[in-house]
């Protein structure tokens, strides 16, 4: 590593037991956790953080394997975007700097059409003449929402909850071509259809995006695992990894969280606990005494994404050689795709086929040869030969059963009743992750929660 970041393997923290006793018990180290813990034990809190996994970073993961000539790809978290304050705040701290995106032409494959261009409003009269009336309209849905943070407590936030961004888009009679395209686009961006998003959440994400300042989206030069591993080399023996949560119980005085390590069972008690992991591990927790209804049904219903990413690594970036970016958004099966090599040395390079929801599932389905030459057969209605480049390949599932959930979005009529919730503390347990923070589904929201979290338990423990 450079910059004097110091390297963390799988493993390396803290192989002992944890104590008994801690002021504060952090359940999970992905983005959420470490931020949380980090800022503790620079404020002198005793914390310590439990992790189930054999590493850290939770949904961020970089595969350095088995790509060649060092070249390596993200499996989960990777794009930042200018406005990821949290993010690039945390890079700066640990001397990680950030790269462009490759700004060339991409691809657009709709309709059977394949396109060259920017962006679709630039690719023929009726996308542009589309692309202005969507801006018209997005602009009178953001000024509905007062403040980001609650954007339950807008006035019309009740009708906007209850309306999907599918039926907002099918209300404005665009143009079949334009209504492909925001089809593909939301199912990337959000991991599932625009019919299972509510349009509350939509219209509370384009209202942070028109609050924020300019500059243009990157990634963390090196691999975005050198973050969380910066992270958990400053706590060092404060996390214990293979610390598996099984249950959290609580009474007025104190936390008592109970785990699994190496076949053995252990208890760590805390005055306080932060709970940083997704609620589809939340549900598989037993807790005493039980949540109250409304978050309970919180934990249970909240959605997450299943999204898979596949990666084809060739020994020449034939897309470059074409003045192309090497991003494509389409209507076909593979969804999208990028180059995930960007800023990366050698020839070779690596294109990201990132696809999400029901084409996502479809894929996960398959094995591995079937998943790797579907990938690459469709590839070819982008770039005809590429096949000839290719060398090997690796898919990341973000399901259960496999790697874990990706991120979380809100369905239609859930934003108003799980929104107030997921952030507030019950008892002395306070939660944190993506899906408790406005920038919702982003490592942004995930570090920003670990923050307030952080401020919130400080706070309580300073009074």
């Amino acid at each position: 590593m450079t910059s004097g970041v110091p390297s963390v393997a799988p493993g390396d923290v803290a192989d002992v037991a944890p104590s008994s006793e801690a002021d504060v018990v952090v359940v999970g180290a992905g983005l959420a956790g470490l931020g949380a813990a980090v800022a503790l034990a620079r404020a002198g809190i005793d914390v310590r953080v439990l992790e189930a996994a054999r590493r850290v970073g939770g949904r961020v993961l970089t595969l350095r394997a088995p790509f060649a000539d060092d070249q390596y790809a993200e499996a989960g978290g990777e794009f930042v975007a200018a406005a990821h304050a949290a993010v690039r705040d945390a890079a700066g701290r640990y001397g990680l700097g950030l790269h462009g995106l490759p700004d060339a032409p991409r691809l657009f494959a709709f309709g059977g059409r394949l396109l060259r261009g920017d962006a679709p409003d630039g690719l023929d009269e009726r996308w542009r003449a589309d692309a202005e009336r969507i801006e018209r309209e997005r602009r009178r849905l953001t000024a509905l929402i007062d403040d980001p943070a609650q954007p339950w407590a807008a006035s019309a936030a009740d009708e906007i909850d209850g309306r999907s961004l599918a039926g907002w888009l099918d209300g404005l009679h665009l143009d079949p071509l334009t209504r492909a395209y925001y089809q593909a686009w939301i199912t990337v961006d959000y991991g599932v259809e625009p019919d299972r998003v509510s349009l509350l959440q939509y219209a509370r994400d384009e209202r942070l995006l028109e609050a924020s300042i300019d500059g243009d989206d990157g990634r963390l030069r090196g691999g975005t695992d050198r973050l969380p591993l910066a992270m958990a080399a400053e706590l060092g023996p404060r996390i214990h990894q293979g610390a598996r949560v099984r249950a959290i119980e609580q009474d007025r005085r104190s936390v008592t969280v109970h785990y699994a390590r190496h076949d053995a069972a252990g208890s760590l008690c805390a005055r306080y606990a932060i709970v940083a992991v997704p609620m589809t591990a939340l549900r598989r927790l037993e807790v005493s005494p039980p949540f109250d209804e409304q978050r309970a049904r919180a934990i249970d219903e909240l959605p997450y994404a299943t999204i898979v990413k596949v990666f084809l690594q060739f020994r020449r970036r034939f897309w470059a050689e074409a003045g192309l970016s090497g991003r494509a958004m389409t209507d076909l099966l593979i969804g999208a795709s990028y180059d995930a090599t960007h800023g990366q040395p050698g020839e070779r390079g690596i294109l990201t086929i990132y696809t999400a929801s029901r084409a996502a599932s479809r894929l996960a389905e398959l094995d591995d040869d079937e998943r790797l030459a579907f990938c690459l057969e469709h590839l070819e209605r982008l770039y005809p030969g590429c096949g000839a480049h290719y060398e090997r390949g690796h898919a990341a599932i973000w399901a259960d059963g496999t790697l874990g959930a990706a991120y979380s979005h809100v369905a239609p009529g859930q934003l108003r009743r799980f929104g107030p919730v997921l952030a507030r503390p019950a008892g002395r347990l306070h939660f944190a992750g993506e899906h408790t923070d406005p920038w919702q589904a982003t490592m942004n929201g995930a570090l920003a929660s670990g923050a307030r979290a952080a401020e919130d338990v400080l706070a309580r423990l300073r009074n």
